[in-house]
């Protein structure tokens, strides 16, 4: 009577070491379930240009994938003005209980023309994720190298949304469609970004404006 009393006393003892010791496992799986953030589809917004110079909005258009927090996606080029091309990018998502999820997207290295010379730029978003994946706020920057004897840095906010609870992404044509010129039928503007200089500057301390200028092609 004494050993099978021995025996369970033993039993009971291992299966509450054995509770103490799964239980932060759980705790640890829940934590992880329960702070996964997944940046899936068509965001739409602008960036605001604060540095060098004042430029307002400009509208922004990305599409986002996310694969257990690496992001990939592409800018959609026929969307805006200021990223002709369509520039892909790579990012991350960070989330944890209780805290913002926060990501960072960084585009890959892209080049264009600004006012006849080759330029070579690359922005970054950094940010928080908020309404459920719905909305991303946070701060833009860019470097563009080439177009001033040092590379020039550009600074403003973003606020880009998708809508509610969608991870559709919207095609981006593999191309801006043009119409051909002819009687009765003009050519279709094509948008191109252009640089100008700051009024009242000149030399090397001017800084670059980028507009928007419809040619015809």
């Amino acid at each position: 009577m004494n050993i099978d009393k021995k025996q369970l006393i033993q039993r009971i003892a291992l299966l509450a070491l054995l509770l103490l010791l799964l239980a932060p496992l759980s705790w640890v799986i829940a934590q992880g379930q329960a702070a996964t953030t997944t940046l899936i589809g068509t965001y739409a917004g602008s960036v605001t240009i604060d540095e060098p110079a004042a430029l307002g909005a400009l509208d922004l258009v990305i599409n986002v994938t996310d694969n257990n927090g690496a992001l990939s996606g592409q800018v959609n080029g026929a969307k805006t003005q200021v990223f002709l091309g369509g520039p892909t990018f790579t990012g991350s998502v960070t989330s944890s209980q209780g805290v913002t999820p926060t990501f960072r997207i960084d585009s890959e290295l892209f080049t264009g023309q600004v006012s006849g010379r080759a330029v070579q730029r690359q922005f970054t978003l950094v940010g928080e994720v908020l309404k459920d994946t719905d909305t991303l706020r946070g701060q833009y920057t860019e470097t563009i190298t080439g177009f001033t004897p040092k590379p020039m840095f550009v600074k403003g906010k973003f606020l880009l949304v998708r809508p509610t609870g969608s991870q559709v992404l919207i095609p981006i044509p593999s191309a801006t469609p043009t119409t051909p010129g002819g009687p009765g039928n003009p050519p279709t503007p094509t948008a191109t970004a252009t640089a100008t200089a700051q009024p009242g500057t000149g030399g090397a301390q001017s800084h670059a404006i980028y507009l928007p200028v419809i040619s015809k092609k």
